[in-house]
């Protein structure tokens, strides 16, 4: 498969409206470690350019943390493309529990195509939300529920699961699981 314009547009119409069959086409350019890790590479570039660029249009976030990496391009890049990496080893293990075929190229290579899509979810969000102002919560509340749609999509189709909504409900609940860990052993404001 070539990756010009066309196909890229196409594919990211057949991601949003047939998820899993626009998996089955990225999974076709190939499966090696090296090419996920380079998707993976500049997804988390592209992420921490845009990151970086929007604050430019935005007020210091008032969190300490956050305006110090977007004052870091690099370091906030290779703290993302970290998350996507750790993130698809979660998604490796939970999915071999269950039976899952997936392996780690693979599900890096769709972690990071799910990025792609999501940078101009963002995108098209700031341009709704920039044009009507009080949409943003609904227009946030909408392109998360999509991303969590699309990422169990993705997962059941490199696992090879043939429920989407069991996948769904697992996701779901792993992601419950992680942020009540994260509350859990945060340190204290």
């Amino acid at each position: 498969m070539k990756f010009d314009q066309e196909t890229v547009v196409l594919l990211l119409r057949e991601s949003i409206l047939r998820p899993r069959q626009a998996v089955r086409q990225i999974l076709t350019v190939g499966e090696g470690l090296g090419l996920a890790f380079i998707a993976v590479g500049i997804m988390a570039i592209l992420s921490a350019a845009i990151s970086v660029m929007l604050s430019w249009f935005s007020a210091p976030s008032g969190q300490p943390d956050m305006d110090y990496l977007l004052n870091r391009p690099f370091v906030l890049a290779a703290l993302q493309a970290l998350g996507m990496i750790i993130f698809s080893a979660v998604v490796l293990g939970v999915g071999r529990t269950f039976k899952g075929k997936g392996r780690f190229a693979q599900i890096l290579l769709v972690v990071a195509w799910l990025d792609f899509i999501l940078l101009f979810l963002q995108l098209a969000m700031l341009l709704l939300v920039l044009a009507i102002p009080v949409m943003g919560g609904i227009v946030l509340i909408a392109t998360m529920c999509l991303a969590t749609w699309l990422l169990a999509n993705f997962i059941a189709e490199v696992h090879g699961f043939q429920s989407t909504f069991a996948t769904l409900a697992v996701l779901i609940g792993v992601m419950l699981l992680i942020g009540m860990a994260l509350v859990q052993f945060s340190p204290p404001m």
